[in-house]
């Protein structure tokens, strides 16, 4: 009886070396890895050899339990029988006690979960020795007889640097194999198409085999992406971590679903990061070989930067004819700047011409240049028209208190209608352009200088100027001269003043030819510039229990041209006259301000609802304003004239078209 029990615990125990829950990851370890497979024959592993102190045979340990005088004495006996003995011993002792084994329980018990996590001691016979984080939506089946598992259900499995996503995975952990397919709903439609990712490299397809000894494996129906292009095959064989063979495989560049046009052949290899060999080659555009050549050929596929030809894109049009896209060169001349000269060619209806240099020198300076420039028709039998665009944008750390920034666009009223594929670029009207250079001082003090233009390429209409900027921080002049205690100390002062100089062509008359019903427009060119001075100063002196803030606001604007206004006595319109000078007109405002304000704090006890007492606080402020009069009556500054039409006398500033000071009214008090 006692040798009954033993060898049940004895089968117990090695059932249960075989499946143990645990919480995160599914541990697969193998005592000795097997070397991999060769190609053509297998070679067994090799098993491991333990030579223990003395060597025992299974029944004399039995025989050596039934004499053990306490249950942690066989206990060490059991663990002993473990490390010394070899599996087939240990599957022999299962055959002889599987009739006592409930084993539909414990398969129940695994598959119950649709995710589980377990940790597996591997025998000899797998060669899977990593960890596995697996998941499944619906449910996982794990077979102890046959070493398999089944997920289904979204399921993934990670290992090492390799993923695999699929409705339907399978494990076989003896022949060290995986395979992945889709399934079908209740409705008919597959999905879930299985996703292979190994070290960054993508692989699709409907259905998926892989070897994780021999690191082999086969795709039906595979795509997969490289660099700009991506391959494709009815099935996808690969042989090596780097080495992929493609039957009736293809090649392109083109984004879409269903390829416009594809380099196929019956044969492909892909050597990962290196060659993509096509032979024979042949060129289909929309599904049909326009092209072949006899022997092979190959593309590079080596990423990083290097100097090779462009593949480009390529597709038949009722309107433009035969067109290439994208046909050209990349230079990579050095670490630190390249170029690229590229052709689009519309064989019924024009060409463009680009080149794009980009460069970079550390973290301090970056840029790129683009000119293009093509002649395009709107039909075959129409004139080819010019058209042009430059773009160059620039950035650069001159010192660490000064940088400067840069990004320009110049274009032709057509380009883009002409030759753009974005939807939002046709239908463009407005471009800019800007630079800025700026420096900052210790003391806190900037100095900014700035361009900036924009232009309408439907009208031709546009608007440039310059601008430069100084500023001085607070500061307080008297602080040093003063005592601590003085309130002179707290006055401070500061200042910013700007110049700006701005021309504008600006549409002035729009006709409509009525022949050709196109608008046809005059243009007026108006000018402007002026320099402005902001001075500031303030200060919150306190006397008592009151606080006095006086604050003082002045503005000064010179300008370089004045505007005078007259009335033509013929049809009573407004004619402006312009006069210039050297000497700058100076406009100015200023207004004063005076506000008094103080703090009233009060505390009542109510003694209700637990509330000992409440604080509460009144600040009344009083304010004062003062802006003076700034009309014809009081200054030069403003001009007026009289309406014939209506006899109102109408006030204007002679700067207004500069940013010159409006009109005020008399007195502004309040």
């Amino acid at each position: 009886m006692l040798r009954n029990i033993l060898i049940l615990i004895l089968a117990l125990f090695f059932h249960s070396m075989d499946v143990t829950v645990v919480s995160a990851k599914l541990v697969f370890q193998n005592t000795k890895p097997n070397p991999p497979k060769a190609p053509t024959k297998s070679i067994p592993a090799p098993k491991k050899q333990i030579t223990p102190k003395k060597k025992t045979t299974l029944r004399n340990k039995i025989e050596s339990l039934e004499r053990a005088d306490s249950i942690k004495k066989a206990q060490r006996m059991i663990d002993s029988i473990k490390v010394a003995d070899s599996l087939q011993i240990i599957d022999s002792v299962k055959k002889h006690v599987s009739a006592k084994l409930q084993t539909d329980s414990v398969q129940a018990f695994l598959t119950d979960s649709s995710r589980i996590t377990d940790t597996l001691s591997k025998r000899s016979k797998s060669d899977l020795d990593t960890v596995v984080t697996y998941y499944a939506r619906d449910t996982v089946m794990f077979s102890l007889s046959k070493k398999s598992m089944r997920l289904r259900g979204q399921s993934r499995a990670i290992f090492k640097e390799q993923k695999l996503e699929a409705e339907v995975i399978e494990f076989d952990f003896n022949a060290s194999t995986m395979q992945a397919n889709a399934a079908a709903d209740s409705s008919g439609r597959f999905s879930g198409y299985p996703k292979f990712t190994d070290r960054g490299e993508e692989f699709v397809g409907e259905k998926l085999l892989f070897n994780f000894q021999t690191k082999r494996g086969t795709i039906t129906l595979g795509e997969t992406k490289v660099q700009d292009g991506f391959y494709f095959g009815s099935k996808v064989k690969r042989v090596n971590e780097n080495t992929l063979f493609i039957q009736n495989g293809c090649y392109t560049t083109c984004s879409q679903p269903h390829p416009h046009f594809y380099f196929g052949s019956p044969e492909m290899k892909v050597i990962t990061n290196d060659r993509i060999f096509i032979n024979p080659l042949v060129v289909y555009v929309e599904d049909m070989p326009v092209f072949a050549l006899p022997f092979g050929l190959y593309f590079e596929n080596k990423t990083g930067r290097r100097s090779g030809i462009i593949i480009p894109s390529f597709f038949f049009s009722n309107l433009n004819g035969v067109t290439f896209q994208n046909l050209g060169y990349y230079f990579a001349l050095s670490d630190y700047y390249d170029t690229q000269f590229s052709a689009d060619i519309f064989s019924k209806t024009g060409y463009l011409l680009r080149n794009s240099t980009r460069y970079v020198y550390q973290k301090s300076l970056n840029g790129n240049f683009s000119l293009s420039f093509g002649r395009r028709s709107s039909s075959s039998d129409a004139e080819l028209l010019n058209n042009w665009k430059i773009d160059f944008s620039h950035s650069q750390i001159l010192t660490p208190q000064a940088n400067l920034t840069a990004n320009l666009s110049f274009s032709s009223q057509d380009f883009n209608r002409n030759f753009s594929t974005d939807l939002n670029q046709r239908i463009q009207q407005e471009i800019s352009s800007y630079a800025s250079i700026f420096q900052s001082f210790d003391n806190g003090t900037s100095l900014s200088g700035g361009f900036t233009r924009s232009q309408n390429i439907i009208t031709g209409a546009y608007q440039t100027g310059g601008n430069a900027s100084f500023s001085v921080p607070q500061i307080f002049p008297f602080k040093k001269l003063t005592q601590s205690d003085n309130w002179l100390g707290d006055i401070a002062l500061t200042y910013s003043g700007r110049a700006g100089y701005t021309l504008a062509k600006a549409i002035s008359k729009t006709d409509l030819d009525t022949v050709t019903n196109i608008n046809t427009y005059t243009f007026s060119k108006n000018e402007s510039y002026a320099i402005n001075h902001n001075p500031s100063i303030s200060i919150s002196p306190k006397l008592g229990y009151f606080s006095i803030t006086p604050s003082i606001s002045y503005r000064e604007n010179w300008f370089f041209r004045k505007r005078t206004k007259t009335i033509n006595p013929i049809d009573s319109t407004v004619i402006d006259t312009y006069e210039h000078s050297v000497l700058p007109y100076r406009d100015y405002f200023y207004d004063f301000g005076l506000s008094v304000g103080t703090r009233i704090y009060g505390v009542f006890q109510p003694n209700l609802f637990g509330i000992k007492a409440m604080r509460h606080v009144f600040i009344p402020n009083v304010r004062f304003n003062y802006t003076p009069e700034y009309s014809a009556r009081t200054t030069d500054k403003i001009g007026q004239y009289t309406d014939l039409m209506s006899g109102d006398v109408i006030q204007y500033s002679h700067f207004d078209k500069d940013g010159g000071e409006g009109v005020r009214p008399e007195h502004d008090k309040h």
